[in-house]
């Protein structure tokens, strides 16, 4: 009889995620990094990577990556539609952080509508990731 409980739990939990009342997973972006030459140590969590997005540093800096990352550009959080674009940003952020970096330059945008479903477009985010020269 417990087994049976259970089951009827997770299939309700599993049934109440695609349902509109019940709140739905966090969206994240996929991303992926690409390193240029010397490879470094990822940086700590606590690091926040910059983004640059029409400038570049003051500071030299050498360019050890290039940075690409998706995300829908709308999509539904509780029953209301959000942006995708700051989830694109953290996806830039994540994968800088997983090769080094410590900004990002040259981000540039683009609206992508996949053949399969194009009422759906998609956001691709490329960028280059930097490390500051001391």
């Amino acid at each position: 009889m417990k087994t049976e409980a259970i089951v009827a739990l997770a299939v309700a939990a599993c049934a109440c995620s695609n349902w509109v009342g019940c709140s739905a997973p966090q969206t994240r972006a996929e991303f992926r990094a690409e390193p240029i030459g010397k490879r470094y140590a990822p940086l700590p969590k606590n690091v926040r990577v910059k983004l640059y997005k029409s400038s570049e540093p003051n500071e030299s800096y050498r360019e050890i990556g290039r940075l690409t990352a998706t995300c829908p550009v709308k999509h539904w959080v509780g029953g209301q539609h959000k942006r995708g674009l700051p989830i694109c940003l953290r996806g830039l952020r994540q994968a800088a952080h997983g090769i080094g970096a410590q900004a990002v330059v040259e981000i540039k945008t683009k609206r992508f509508r996949p053949p399969w479903d194009p009422e759906h477009p998609w956001l691709i985010m490329k960028g280059v990731a930097i490390r500051l020269s001391p």
